[in-house]
């Protein structure tokens, strides 16, 4: 019975180390395919550099400009 409990625990650690390996692969994988998504995700849809943030301020300034000047006649 002292040799099943031995031989047992050994195996019950073993399992146990592997599943945890194999877990810690799996959240491994799982963070490098967010990345590589993210990083997709960025270039599909790629968020306004510093200049493009200037040429929409400039643009939001000219439509602003222009939606001023124009005379609303009600009749």
């Amino acid at each position: 019975m002292e040799l099943f409990k031995k031989v047992f625990k050994s195996l019950f650690k073993i399992v146990f180390d592997l599943s945890i390996t194999l877990l810690n692969l799996i959240v491994d994988m799982l963070i490098l395919l967010e990345d590589r998504l993210e990083r997709l995700y960025a270039k599909l849809y790629p968020t306004p550099s510093l200049t493009n943030k200037e040429y929409m301020k400039k643009l939001i300034g000219e439509h602003k400009k222009e939606t001023s000047r124009k005379v609303v006649s009600v009749d």
